[in-house]
This record gives structure tokens, C-alpha cells and sequence, in this order.
């Protein structure tokens, strides 16, 4: 539910000094090709770096902050947000999304934190960009389809979400799909920044960067 409200936030978070020098790297790298993605490397390691250490998490990659985010909740929302855009960076300028195959994103998982939920008045400080109510997503590359189950409380009715025409793009580390009854409309993409079989991190062109997590 709270990441179709999403749509229809339009306030975020002031940018701070870090993400405006990651904006600036990706425009740069545009411009001048090889040698800017070197430079903006460099400045989204150092960026992550400085935001870690305002934040007492300096000792811990942005894998590691994704992991603590999925499986602990323990991560502030700003933190995962900076772990997970210099990973977008990083993995830009490198064939690093290529050792992510369709094993890592087939199946059932439950969604654990949304940028769209940080950004929102009231329940992103609320939250802290975790998700209050339980959203299960699966992914079945074989019969490509995608579904979507939100349970907003015990005593009301599940909300059910279908996509169809799923296609995983393994040169581009990218799902997409068309949801059921907006044929007309973009498809719904999601661009995997980071996966390990079990924690997956990504860029949804609906509701920014989210964290998943598999569920048996």
C-alpha cells in the first residue's frame, strides 16, 4: 500500500552534500566517458565513507549496511539510502551486474524497506523507511509473472498485485514487467544493484531504491 502512496509523494528529503556529489560524478561520467567513472568511483567510495562515519557505521561496507538493513532492520534510513546509491554508481562504470543471474531474483520475497516509505511526511520519520505493514513479492522468470500480496491488517482483506511479461535482462541487471490492467501504460522496472541469493537491493523506476529479502 505505502508504495503506491509513493507515487503521489512528491516531498523528499532535502539532498545533503554526499548525494549532490554523486549526481554531479554520474553527469560527469556522461561527459567524459572512461576517465569519469574513475573519478566518480573514487568520490562514491569516499562519499559512503563520510556519511558512515557521521553516522558511527565508518567500519562497514555498503554490502554489509544492506545485510544489517534486511536482516536486522538495524540501519538508519539515510544510511541504507547512501549505501545503496554509491552502489548504483559503482556498478555503472563496471561489469559487476553481470555476476547477478535470474537464480537471485526468482522467487518469493518480502519487502523490508522503501526509499518511497523514508520519503514520506509523517510515516517516514515514523518507520524510519521500513515497512509497516507486510508486502510479499514473488518473481516467476519461468512463468513470467510477478505478483504482489499487501496485508494492511488482520482484519481486512489482502490487496493482490499482478505483472506480466516478465523478462529478466542479465546484461542489464534488470526486471521488467507490465502490470495486469495498465497495459497502456510504461512497464515497471527493476534495476539489481546487489543480490546474494537471499538479500537483494534494487532501483524500482516506481518506488526508488528498496531492500528485499527471501522468504521459504
Amino acid at each position: 500500500f505505502f508504495m503506491f502512496l509513493s507515487s503521489y509523494a512528491k516531498s523528499f528529503c532535502c539532498e545533503s552534500t554526499i548525494l549532490s556529489q554523486i549526481h554531479r560524478a554520474r553527469r560527469a561520467r556522461t561527459r567524459t566517458g572512461t576517465a569519469a567513472i574513475y573519478i566518480c568511483n573514487r568520490i562514491s567510495k569516499k562519499s559512503f565513507l563520510l556519511h558512515a562515519k557521521e553516522n558511527n557505521s565508518a567500519k562497514q561496507g555498503p554490502e554489509e549496511v544492506i545485510q544489517q538493513c534486511a536482516n536486522k532492520q538495524s540501519m538508519d534510513a539515510s544510511t541504507v539510502i547512501s549505501a545503496i546509491e554509491s552502489l548504483e554508481i559503482l556498478v555503472s562504470g563496471t561489469s559487476r551486474q553481470h555476476t547477478i543471474d535470474e537464480s537471485s531474483i526468482d522467487g518469493k520475497f518480502e519487502l523490508v524497506f522503501s526509499s518511497a516509505v523514508a520519503n514520506l511526511p509523517l510515516v517516514g520519520n515514523l518507520f524510519g523507511g521500513y515497512m509497516p505493514n507486510k508486502e510479499i513479492i514473488t518473481f516467476d522468470v519461468a512463468r513470467t509473472q510477478m505478483s504482489l500480496i499487501v496485508g494492511l491488517s488482520p482484519f481486512l482483506p489482502k490487496i493482490e498485485i499482478y505483472g506480466d511479461a516478465l523478462a529478466f535482462d542479465r546484461e542489464a541487471a534488470t526486471l521488467e514487467y507490465k502490470i495486469r490492467g495498465k497495459e497502456g501504460k510504461p512497464p515497471s522496472r527493476l534495476k539489481i544493484l546487489y543480490a546474494d541469493g537471499d538479500v537483494v537491493a534494487a532501483r524500482s523506476s516506481v518506488t526508488g531504491l528498496n531492500v528485499i529479502r527471501r522468504v521459504l
